[in-house]
């Protein structure tokens, strides 16, 4: 959801700036490239995290251990983009009306390149290290949305059960792995439905 990064800034500056605000820290104080993680709290005792995601100017990111409010923002972030509020109601991407819209089974023909496949998931699975969402019972050989693990936080729901039987559209380069086509999901928003 990086497309819609100048609207999110342009909004928490106008929200926060010359406003005194409260920091709260959880477990950790600063991610492996050394950003502060806080809770940011308005006088008011408004949890501005949680504001962000309610309008829909955030997407869900939280970093382990760090989970203190996990659930408020799941909840969050699933209201803003059932009710398409703020980055949820632009469903396109800036550059995806450039993208061609493909049935999965055409998937492999367009390996490096930027598009959109369609089709019904028919089977989930669930590795550890990644969610495999399949078009076609033959994954091996047929095009797959993999989303890994370190990715999943993304989601303020369970991706393998949600799609499971839905016709959905995922965006994204088509690369090649072990001879069957596939698009890495690292964005919620790269599925729709």
């Amino acid at each position: 959801m990086e497309y819609y990064g100048k609207e999110a800034s342009k909004y928490t500056t106008k929200q926060l700036e010359g406003k005194t605000v409260y920091l709260e820290y959880d477990a950790e104080k600063k991610d492996q490239y050394q950003r502060i993680l806080a809770y940011v709290f308005l006088p008011d005792g408004m949890l501005f995290n949680a504001k962000l995601l309610h309008d829909g100017y955030a997407n869900l990111l939280t970093i382990p251990p760090n989970v203190k409010y996990v659930d408020l923002f799941k909840e969050l972030a699933k209201e803003a983009r059932e009710n398409n509020r703020g980055l949820w109601d632009k469903p396109e991407k800036q550059d995806e009306e450039d993208m061609p819209l493909i049935s999965w089974k055409e998937a492999g023909n367009y390996i490096g390149q930027d598009v959109i496949v369609e089709g019904t998931i028919v089977d989930t699975y669930d590795s550890g290290e990644a969610i495999f969402l399949n078009f076609d019972e033959n994954y091996s050989e047929t095009f797959t949305a993999v989303i890994f693990s370190s990715d999943e936080y993304k989601f303020d729901f369970e991706p393998e059960d949600y799609y499971l039987g839905k016709k959905v559209k995922v965006s994204g380069k088509v690369k090649e792995y072990q001879g069957a086509p596939e698009i890495i999901v690292e964005e919620a928003g790269q599925i729709e439905e």
